[in-house]
């Protein structure tokens, strides 16, 4: 296996385009990296393009087994607050966030169940303080980048070198060309009232009036490629079924369907796991049971589902119906600790679909159908 990744020239070319293509880094700001132990290479090199632009770099280093051990240190016995746990983890980082102009946030995720054994109040205070954190990023310059590791090479069936560079290409792709195709789909997207989309056990419509339309091409993620809105929150009718597996904070899922009555998921099941975690975690506030965004993936280069939604919500030919906080740039006032990127694919494999704006048909099995969008279905 590959392990030192300092001399790779990809790399290089990614930590130059994390500072100036997606945070646009200037002198004195201050930069906040907050990297996994694996991804220090990368954090070295983009430490040193904020030196190079006169910016301050700051690094906070995190471990995902050493943060499950001191969650599930808070036993019912043990005599520790759920509370001072979280605290304790998560103290330190919600300071250097708020020093910071900029964020970029380099994961690594290496566990299968990175919060297995940890009890339920302290993992439910956890996801408070998580979704705190999430807030306060976005309203930075930020940018989250999935560091490869080898349990995602595991996930995509994929050895780590093959999988490795498979997330390098990816990442490096010219996102500025996909950027200028995909604008005429946000032209569309932003004039449109009701969305609609048909699928195997999904129809759903929505209406995103007022509501605007964000293009993703690596201003604040590595891979990307999607674009999003959010529905008006009581807006949403329907029922979706998502056909592909999905994890959210270590809590494994699949065939989950929703039920939505006046925007408010009003029915949850699954077809494989614990019915009452998705429960706990779609009633974690009273925001987490509305929906925060709706999202078109873009990316041609992501084509097998993982079951990791960073690259599985940019796959063409998905969408995500997400439950929890939406964003700023497409507000619908939905607030949450809970921002949970479910995707489902509409291409053949997955039984096909349908979306449709306004009674104009915008994708079909995946593929985009009015001609100024062909550009967008790759070769």
């Amino acid at each position: 296996m590959r392990t030192n990744f300092d001399d790779n020239k990809e790399l290089v070319e990614l930590s130059d385009k994390i500072a100036e293509y997606s945070l646009k880094l200037k002198a004195n700001e201050r930069c906040l990296i907050w990297t996994g132990v694996e991804a220090l290479p990368l954090a070295r090199l983009l430490s040193g393009e904020c030196l190079l632009r006169g910016a301050i770099p700051y690094t906070y280093v995190t471990d995902e087994a050493l943060a499950r051990d001191s969650l599930a240190a808070c036993a019912p016995d043990s005599g520790e607050e759920p509370h001072q746990s979280a605290s304790a983890l998560m103290g330190g980082l919600d300071y250097w966030l708020g020093q910071a102009d900029a964020v970029a946030v380099l994961r690594c995720k290496n566990l299968a169940n990175a919060f297995e054994g940890v009890p339920a109040p302290a993992m439910d205070e956890y996801l408070n303080r998580y979704g705190m954190q999430f807030r306060s990023i976005i309203k930075k310059k930020w940018v989250l980048m999935d560091y490869p590791t080898p349990l995602q090479a595991k996930k995509a069936n994929m050895s780590f070198d093959s999988f490795y560079e498979y997330c390098l290409k990816a990442s490096l792709l010219d996102y500025a060309l996909m950027r200028r195709r995909a604008l005429p789909l946000k032209t569309l997207m932003d004039v449109t009232d009701r969305i609609r989309v048909i699928g195997d056990g999904t129809d759903f419509s929505f209406s995103k009036r007022g509501i605007d339309s964000v293009l993703c091409t690596g201003e604040h993620s590595y891979v990307d490629g999607e674009i999003y809105t959010a529905p008006l929150r009581h807006s949403l009718e329907g029922a979706v079924t998502y056909n592909i597996p999905t994890s959210y904070m270590g809590y494994d899922f699949e065939g989950i369907r929703l039920v939505f009555r006046e925007g408010e998921i009003i029915e949850a099941g699954c077809r494989a796991g614990s019915a009452a975690d998705l429960q706990r975690i779609l009633h974690a506030d009273d925001g987490a049971s509305f929906i925060g965004e709706f999202a078109l993936g873009l990316n041609p280069l992501i084509a097998i589902p993982m079951n990791d939604l960073h690259y599985d919500e940019k796959i063409l030919g998905s969408f995500h119906l997400t439950p929890g906080q939406c964003y700023p740039e497409a507000s619908n006032g939905n607030r949450s600790a809970i921002h949970w990127d479910m995707v489902s694919m509409l291409t053949p494999k997955y039984g096909g679909g349908e979306i449709w704006f306004d009674g104009t048909l915008v994708q079909r099995d995946g593929r985009f159908v009015p001609p100024e969008l062909l550009a967008l279905n790759g070769k």
